[in-house]
Parts: structure tokens; C-alpha cells; sequence
């Protein structure tokens, strides 16, 4: 009888965190808006080739609209305006924006622009995905995809351990290439201190991987909406 009440006490237990879980019924995304026609008397529009069909939201509330990070011109804020979604499509989604006063896009400038998705798992969110949700893509040297965010249909614990795996591998392979193409350098700080650049990558764990996503996540600004070969920006952080 002991041993039926601890299992008992035990299931429910489980039972108890799994109903306690946090639930997502949305994430938030950014992505590549680009400009549709001229503006008009409710602002300008723009459009992104994702609809329904990718898991997009009609707009409760405005959604915010940035700028892609340029040091040509730096922004303290890259907030720079508000939308909302006017016609969602399967495929395409059309948003009317707003701009905050002393902001005019240029003509082929495209935007980011924070929209509401449904989530891909309800009850965890990897930080790979946290990654995508910025509008980044990672790719190796020779143009792979490594992780961007259309490319992900799912999410979770295994999920993310096969992106980190992924990255890991290709950031180990990649070093051989750059140690014949470049000088050796020794790396001056952090865990790999006084040790050559080139063994560090080769020697990449996958938890290391998950620290410079982490590093990204925290501090985004110059790396939103862009595409970088992943090799190179870990290599650089190494050497920071």
C-alpha cells in the first residue's frame, strides 16, 4: 500500500506541473517588409510574402516597426514607427505603417516589422528560435543554411539540440578551411585564452554554441535582419 501511495503522490505531482505549465498562444517575429506601391492616406504599405499559411495573426494592437541597424546611420533607437495588418492572405501578408516624426524610408528600404505568429511549440521556445524570431539567418561558408526562420516548421528541446549540432559541426569543419587560408591567431580572453583561434573552433561544444546565441539574443541590435556566415561572427566573438 506504501508504494501505491507514492506513486500515486508522484503522478500527481506530474500531472500538477504539466497543468501549471506556461503556455504560449503567440510569438512575436520579425520580418523583411518590403514597400507595396506608394503611401497613401493611411500611411504607407508594405507586404511580406508570409500569410496564414506561415502561422500569421490578425493584429490585435499596433505592432511596432524598426529599422535594420546601419552605422551609416545610427539610430538610439531603431524603433521607428507602428503597423497593422489590413489583408492577411495565405501567402502574403499587407501592412499599412506609420512613421515617428523625422523618419522617411528610402525608396528600396526594406523594414522589420514585429508581427503576432502562432507558436511553433506552445509549451517551450528554443533559443534557436529566438534567434529566427529576430530576422537573422545564419549560413555556413559555402552558403548552406544553417538556421533561418522559414525554414522552421517545429520546436522544442530535441529540435534545438539538432540546430546547436548542426551549427557546432559546421563551425568545427569550417576551421580547417581557415586554418589554411589564414594566419594563426591566439585568442586573449574568456575560456580559450592564450590558446590558437583554430583549435578553439575545431573544439566547440554545442553549449558553447548555445552561449553566443544567448550573447546574440541579449545584445541584437547590429545583427536583426541580416545574414551572416556563423563561422566568421563566432570567430570574432572568440576573439573579443
Amino acid at each position: 500500500m506504501r508504494k501505491l501511495y507514492i506513486v500515486l503522490a508522484l503522478l500527481l505531482l506530474v500531472s500538477g506541473d504539466i497543468e501549471s505549465q506556461e503556455t504560449f498562444s503567440q510569438q512575436y517575429v520579425l520580418f523583411k517588409a518590403e514597400r507595396f506601391g506608394s503611401s497613401d492616406a493611411n500611411g504607407y504599405k508594405y507586404g511580406i510574402y508570409y500569410g496564414s499559411e506561415r502561422g500569421i495573426l490578425p493584429n490585435a494592437t499596433e505592432r511596432k516597426v524598426y529599422a535594420i541597424y546601419d552605422s551609416k546611420r545610427p539610430l538610439n533607437d531603431l524603433h521607428v514607427g507602428t503597423t497593422n495588418v489590413i489583408e492577411l492572405e495565405a501567402k502574403t501578408t499587407i501592412l499599412s505603417l506609420s512613421f515617428k516624426d523625422g523618419f522617411k524610408p528610402t525608396a528600396n528600404e526594406n523594414l522589420l516589422i514585429d508581427l503576432s505568429v502562432q507558436p511553433l511549440n506552445r509549451y517551450y521556445q528554443s533559443i534557436v528560435l529566438d534567434i529566427a524570431t529576430l530576422a537573422i539567418t545564419y549560413t555556413s561558408i559555402d552558403g548552406s543554411t544553417l538556421l533561418d526562420f522559414e525554414n522552421m516548421r517545429n520546436d522544442g528541446i530535441s529540435s534545438e539540440h539538432e540546430y546547436l549540432t548542426l551549427i557546432r559541426r559546421d563551425v568545427s569543419y569550417t576551421s580547417k578551411k581557415m586554418r589554411k587560408q589564414m594566419a594563426p591567431q591566439t585568442i586573449q580572453v574568456g575560456r580559450y585564452s592564450g590558446q590558437d583561434l583554430f583549435d578553439a573552433m575545431k573544439a566547440v561544444t554545442v553549449e558553447e554554441v548555445r552561449n553566443y546565441l544567448l550573447y546574440v539574443k541579449k545584445s541584437p541590435k547590429k545583427f536583426i535582419g541580416k545574414q551572416w556566415i556563423f563561422s566568421e561572427v563566432y570567430a570574432t566573438w572568440l576573439l573579443q
